[in-house]
This record gives structure tokens, C-alpha cells and sequence, in this order.
């Protein structure tokens, strides 16, 4: 892809390298949806970071909507996501204004477990789900499609990277998507 599309993407040290835009990258949405929740990355320098997870009947996830700004402040989004009237929603649980505003409007605001192993076990789950060719991205998630492409571990300078902390940027995204797929009791890692 680099010498002949002039297309520079990283692999080294990628997070998710089980995403693969061929296979992973659609146009459509499921037939027969038997659940629509979402997860929740709140920001205001950073971006606010919201998705549409639709289930099907066959246990595939599709990543159908995307909302991902700067600039707003916890009650917007609050709004915002009361607005979509998803079946739960799975939100950063280190916002406690933000869990307050949703829970305010009435959200059915579901518990995200954050501790020293949630994040990898987060992302491993999202890799099962890519490998088993069960997620989806709608291409009109640009910015979910370029944070699975650009989220990164650390280069290595020794052979080992015993606590497998991805670097913190490039992850809003890809943090609301975790807080939501992790959670789903058939995808717990």
C-alpha cells in the first residue's frame, strides 16, 4: 500500500491489528437488530467520543453511528446521547459529572469496571470480536476507522512490555468502543 497508493499506515506496535478495513469496514447495518447500546469517552479539549453498537440476532456487532467533538461540555452530551434512546449505555466511569447528567435524562446508565486489568481485558475482547470477524465499522466512522489505524503501544526498547499500556492518544474512540463491547456479558476476556 505504501509504494503504490503513497498510503503510510503504522503496523509496528499497533493495538488493534486484528482490524483489517477489508474485512472489518462496511456499508450497511444489520437486518434484524436485537439491541442498540453505546459507549461513551467524555471530553471537552479532547473529543467527546459516542457510538451506536447495533447486535444482531446472529451475535455481530455493527458500529453504526458516530458523534466525536471537541468543545462540548458533559449536559451536551448528555443530551446528545439521551437523544438515541439506546437499550444501555456504557459510559466512562471516571466522569462522575458526566454519569450524573446522563442518569438526569434518564439514560440507563450501565456499570464499566476500570482497574489495572480492564483495559487490557477491554482490548482483548474488541480483538476476539475482529479476529472472529464479528465487528463491524460503518465507513461514516472516519474518526473510529483512523483511531484503530493510529492507536499504538509504546515502541519497545527492550523485548518486553509487561504492563501492555497503549500510549494515551489517538483513543477516545476506541475507549468509548471498549467501555461497551468489554461490558457485553458474551464478550467478557
Amino acid at each position: 500500500a505504501q509504494e503504490y497508493l503513497a498510503d503510510f499506515r503504522k503496523t509496528e506496535g499497533l493495538v488493534y491489528k486484528e482490524f483489517d478495513r477489508a474485512r472489518h469496514v462496511v456499508n450497511k447495518e444489520p437486518e434484524i437488530v436485537t439491541k442498540t447500546f453505546g459507549g461513551v469517552d467524555f471530553g471537552f479539549t479532547n473529543p467527546a467520543a459516542v457510538y451506536t453498537i447495533q447486535k444482531d440476532f446472529d451475535s455481530k456487532y455493527f458500529i453504526t453511528e458516530e458523534w466525536y467533538k471537541t468543545g462540548q461540555t458533559d449536559a451536551q452530551i448528555a443530551d446528545y446521547v439521551a437523544a438515541l434512546k439506546w437499550n444501555e449505555c456504557y459510559p466512562d466511569p471516571e466522569s462522575a459529572g458526566g454519569l450524573e447528567e446522563l442518569k438526569r435524562r434518564g439514560v440507563n446508565v450501565r456499570d464499566v469496571i476500570k482497574n489495572k486489568d480492564s483495559v487490557r481485558n477491554g482490548i482483548n475482547a474488541v480483538r476476539e470480536l475482529f479476529k472472529a470477524n464479528r465487528l463491524f465499522i460503518h465507513s461514516s466512522c472516519k474518526n473510529l476507522i483512523w483511531e484503530m489505524e493510529t492507536y499504538s503501544y509504546p515502541d519497545r526498547k527492550d523485548m518486553h512490555n509487561e504492563e501492555e499500556k497503549p500510549i494515551k492518544e489517538n483513543d477516545h474512540a476506541c475507549d468509548a468502543i471498549r467501555y461497551a463491547l468489554s461490558m457485553e456479558p458474551t464478550n467478557i476476556a
